[in-house]
């Protein structure tokens, strides 16, 4: 796919695929129907050029040992991510992370879904230690047994831009 491309994916089962997608481009991927979301056993790793970043309409189902959502691990300056109208449920670890110094979001933007039994072993929900996310919207959104023992927002003063 080329950066700023669309990926369109019909309803059904995809989970016979599993793993992490390591995204380097500006892309949206999302399914074809809002009522009929396509069932995914994948995550999702953000590196530099992944400056913009949307997921609709999506089912992500992590009970194929995948531990994060999403996660920053490249250093860079990204611009948005949007996750948009999913089901997320059954992930070990967090929803979105970045722990990678010099890694700068400017905004996450959480609407429209339902995020259930991400149950953060060894790691916070939301967990931004040291990269830096600089505005985060959660909006409409429900999360059941999301952050049983750990923080549900996590965002240190110890990344790139503390103390500007």
């Amino acid at each position: 796919a080329a950066p700023g491309d669309i990926l369109l994916l019909e309803q059904g089962d995809y989970t016979a695929q599993t793993g992490t997608i390591t995204l380097d481009k500006s892309i949206t991927i999302r399914g074809l129907l809002s009522y009929n979301k396509p069932l995914l056993g994948i995550n999702f790793e953000l590196i530099d050029g992944a400056t913009d970043v949307s997921l609709i309409d999506l089912d992500l189902d992590g009970t194929a040992t995948v531990q994060d959502v999403v996660r920053y691990t490249g250093i860079g300056n990204y611009n948005s991510l949007l996750v948009s109208g999913c089901n997320i449920h059954d992930f070990d670890r967090s929803f979105i992370a970045g722990n990678v110094t010099d890694a700068i979001v400017q905004s996450v933007t959480i609407e429209n879904c339902i995020v259930t039994n991400v149950v953060t072993n060894g790691g916070d929900f939301f967990d931004f230690r040291n990269s830096d996310v600089l505005n985060v919207k959660i909006s409409t959104s429900t999360f059941n047994n999301c952050a049983p023992g750990r923080d549900f927002i996590r965002m240190d003063a110890a990344g790139t831009s503390n103390g500007t």
